[in-house]
């Protein structure tokens, strides 16, 4: 993040930066203020970074792919890397967009482009990533790679991904091929399957999964179309779930297997600035608690011996042995076993990033159509906690300051609805009743909903495809 402290152009994309990545937004206002940087804001959403931006680029919900691929064009024509009819754009957005454009294409190194990822619609996240790429290296060049942070949606996602948690990778970044299979054999010395991995919607919509273990995840409220996320898996044959909390998702289990508290675990976390953290557990486990890594280890063990897969490195006798594999096989995480942590040992991450960069086609992605109601978006929040959320705690955020679905007074006043009254969302996959609250920073026509009240209960509106959905509004 320090180099978003430092930069004199920023193009930040998101629905409510200040909300969903706080550290990067005060990063930026620290560019705004102390570095005079000029600041291009793209979001459906009032939110506070606005404050500190030169100028506001405000898609409709669901528009920001398509502003974003505009946008692009526009930016690579100005630098003269591209040629070509300029991409249209909706009329509201003409000037913001002039404006957008001469600030990047002029604006003052160094340059960086910000996305904080929607938690749905993966559609839309890869055509507006593959066009922020593509700015970025209009505007960077060479430091294309650094210039470009993609903020994931929850904490230690970049460190799920280095380690190959994904469906398509293995660990270090190596791609599910031939050419990654054959390199982490070597590096192992055991067999890997065949075929890669499966996304969570494949594995939902295969019908072939009969057992799963879920660790520290909870798809019931964070999964769209969560009715049918719960059908699925109370379909499985067996389910297991490591959790520190009674989740919903907990709750549909055949076995539960506690882990401890988040202030209790050993292990490590990767920040969205790649900065490798070592967690130094605080509280001892209470009750039959015991840290992750100790029971899948042993849930390993077990499988193995039953189905004797062939010599295999499972019987890990501490978190550090761990991270010393680790360190092994994923680049990023050379210099970070705990012994070098402890010493304060630091590395240049950039100088282990990608080596080459080139502009890839935008893929074109139909803009979601908002229907005869009124278009829903949702997104993290900044106040709720997600402990408190996931077991419907009703203090969840304490001062209620996100318990609230966002409507504009103008909808509100022809639906007679005031401010802090409850109304119902409906559409054909669920309903929910919520408070309205009555605010500008929303569209009219539309409505935002954090994603964390009460446990995740607007998940049930939306579908994995689309980062937005239609809903009917009414008086409660």
């Amino acid at each position: 993040m320090t180099r978003l402290a430092a930069s004199k152009t920023v193009l930040v994309v998101a629905d409510d930066l200040e909300s969903t990545h706080n550290v990067a937004a005060l990063r930026i206002k620290d560019a705004a203020v102390r570095g005079k940087a000029r600041v291009v804001v793209m979001s459906p959403l009032w939110n506070e970074l606005n404050d500190f931006a030169e100028v506001w680029v405000r898609p409709a919900p669901g528009g920001q792919a398509a502003a974003a691929a505009a946008l692009a064009a526009a930016v690579e024509q100005a630098k003269g890397l591209a040629v070509g009819e300029k991409p249209s754009v909706p009329q509201a957005l003409i000037e913001p967009m002039a404006k957008a454009v001469e600030i990047l294409a002029s604006g003052a190194a160094p340059a960086s482009v910000v996305y904080a990822l929607p938690h749905f619609g993966a559609e839309a996240v890869g055509a507006v990533t593959t066009a922020l790429a593509n700015i970025a290296i209009a505007v960077a060049g060479a430091e294309a790679p650094q210039a470009l942070f993609i903020l994931p949606q929850e904490a230690n996602v970049a460190g799920m991904r280095d380690v190959g948690a994904a469906a398509g990778l293995l660990p270090g970044h190596r791609i599910a091929d031939d050419s990654g299979r054959t390199e982490m054999q070597r590096i192992w010395g055991a067999q890997l399957p065949s075929v890669a991995g499966l996304t969570f919607e494949e594995m939902s919509a295969n019908g072939k999964v009969k057992a799963l273990v879920i660790l520290e995840d909870n798809p019931v409220m964070l999964a769209p179309n969560s009715p049918r996320v719960r059908k699925w898996l109370e379909s499985l044959e067996f389910l297991a779930v490591i959790d520190s909390l009674p989740t919903d998702t907990a709750a549909l289990a055949h076995a539960v297997l506690p882990n401890v508290s988040p202030w209790a675990r050993e292990g490590t976390t990767t920040s969205a600035d790649r900065r490798v953290l070592r967690l130094n557990p605080g509280p001892a486990p209470q009750g039959e608690a015991r840290q992750g890594w100790r029971i899948l280890t042993e849930l390993g063990a077990r499988l193995a011996q039953r189905f004797q897969p062939g010599e295999i490195r499972i019987h890990y006798q501490s978190a550090a042995e761990i991270m010393e594999e680790i360190a092994q096989v994923v680049p990023l995480y050379q210099k970070a076993t705990y012994r070098e942590m402890d010493a304060g040992a630091q590395q240049y991450i950039y100088a282990i990033g990608p080596k080459k960069w080139e502009r890839v086609p935008i893929p074109a992605v139909a803009v979601p159509s908002g229907g005869a109601g009124f278009t829903l978006t949702t997104g993290r929040g900044l106040y709720t906690s997600y402990e408190g959320a996931a077991i419907h705690d009703p203090d969840a955020d304490p001062l209620h300051r996100e318990d609230g679905v966002r409507i504009h007074p103008d909808d509100a006043a022809a639906l007679g609805v005031a401010d802090g009254d409850s109304v119902t969302l409906s559409n054909p996959r669920g309903r929910l009743t919520v408070r309205a609250t009555l605010t500008e920073a929303v569209q009219p026509r539309s409505l935002h909903l954090p994603l964390y009240f009460d446990a995740g209960a607007v998940a049930a509106l939306f579908d994995a495809g689309s980062p937005i959905t239609t809903v009917e509004i009414t008086p409660a």
